[in-house]
């Protein structure tokens, strides 16, 4: 496999709108494959992908990542749009991976000779009353190369989407078989343009999640999507994050974020406030759209430079953990597995499982018995 060692990566930072039947995901699509169309005129010398070129772009575009909800929008449960999961899966709103709509992308993928990731509500027929929130890649070929199903849902957003983990044992069993669990749950892709991970909205909180990539030797992390009030300043932490990620990691992360939600939302239009970015392996922002509505960033890859960085033994990161020691941090399992395993007691929504069970709670409650968290007074502490 020929490594490019220069390319071009693009975040497309989308105008979505909300999507109630299966007909609408058509025109985010469109738009999508519009977008995908212009993305050779973010790079230094601008050109129309078709057409011949007499001489060779130092820094050709490869990479365009699209954030999640670009084709569904921002879907949630019945407390903002009267939608569940059982509707969600009634109306197809819900896509297969592959299927029509990465048929489409993959035809732009292997018009152009590029990757294209993006980020979907998915059905999985192995799971046929629940989904997942997918990321993946079409290549070159315009296959479908690599899914990554969202590790942590960001259940506070009623977000209704499932886990892999809250079905760990059933997702094992089918995805699991001559793999690591870390393989499993957190698929790095090696391809011409690099070592290939992605993560979601949610994912990001969570360093470890991040970690799990590199160590299995993730090059370029996709993460997509994040929301007010912790975009913009004086949070930044959508900066913070990735930036951290990239330092941490020696990794370059590649950030596409929604530029605004149409009309059909209960939430404000900058819900989601743009600020896509892409992110060098020393924690320098290269490119970056530091405002909200419908538009493009890029920055070249210099996949050698990242390599050489990672071979040099100064601040190298995963070389240097002391994992004997951490070990310990994750000695007792926190959060329950298999939560949503059995459909005869599942909710309606996630959001509403996750509150019957109050799982979370009990957690916490525990935190306060061993001694990791102190009471507050008004609950009787001290």
């Amino acid at each position: 496999m020929e490594t490019i060692e220069v390319y071009r990566a693009v975040c497309i930072q989308p105008r979505v709108k909300l999507v109630t039947k299966r007909a609408d995901i058509k025109e985010n699509l469109n738009r999508a494959i519009d977008m995908i169309d212009y993305s050779s005129y973010v790079s230094p010398s601008p050109y129309t992908q078709e057409r011949e070129l007499d001489y060779k772009p130092y820094s050709p575009v490869k990479l365009i990542a699209f954030p999640e909800s670009f084709l569904q929008g921002w879907l949630s449960a019945k407390a903002f749009q009267g939608i569940d999961v059982k509707e969600h899966i009634k109306r197809r709103i819900v896509i297969e991976i592959p299927g029509e709509e990465t048929a489409a992308l993959g035809a732009k993928a292997k018009e152009y000779k590029l990757y294209i990731q993006g980020v979907a509500l998915e059905y999985d027929p192995h799971f046929p009353d629940i989904h997942f929130n997918c990321a993946f890649i079409v290549g070159p070929t315009g296959e479908v190369i690599h899914k990554y199903r969202k590790f942590t849902p960001a259940y506070h957003y009623i977000e209704t989407s499932a886990s892999p983990h809250d079905v760990y044992d059933k997702y094992l069993e089918i995805y699991g078989k001559g793999k690591s669990i870390l393989e499993t749950f957190f698929p790095v892709t090696d391809t011409p343009i690099g070592k290939l991970g992605t993560l979601i909205c949610m994912d990001g909180h969570y360093p470890e999640n991040f970690r799990a990539l590199a160590i299995q030797g993730a090059e370029i992390i996709i993460r997509g999507n994040f929301v007010e009030p912790i975009t913009s300043p004086p949070n930044n932490i959508w900066e913070i994050q990735n930036r951290h990620a990239a330092w941490a990691n020696i990794a370059y992360i590649i950030a596409p974020n929604t530029g605004e939600m149409e009309e059909g939302s209960r939430r404000p239009r900058s819900f989601n406030s743009g600020d896509s970015m892409i992110v060098d392996f020393d924690g320098r922002i290269l490119a970056r759209t530091p405002y909200p509505g419908e538009a493009a960033t890029s920055a070249p890859i210099y996949l050698d430079i990242l390599r050489r960085r990672r071979v040099d033994p100064g601040r190298n990161f995963l070389t240097q953990l002391r994992t004997e020691v951490y070990r310990e941090v994750y000695k007792e399992n926190i959060y329950p597995k298999n939560l949503y395993a059995n459909p005869e007691t599942r909710a309606d929504s996630y959001w509403e499982c996750y509150k019957r069970d109050t799982a979370h709670l009990k957690i916490i409650d525990r935190f306060i018995k061993n001694g990791i968290y102190k009471k507050p007074k008004y609950l009787g502490g001290e």
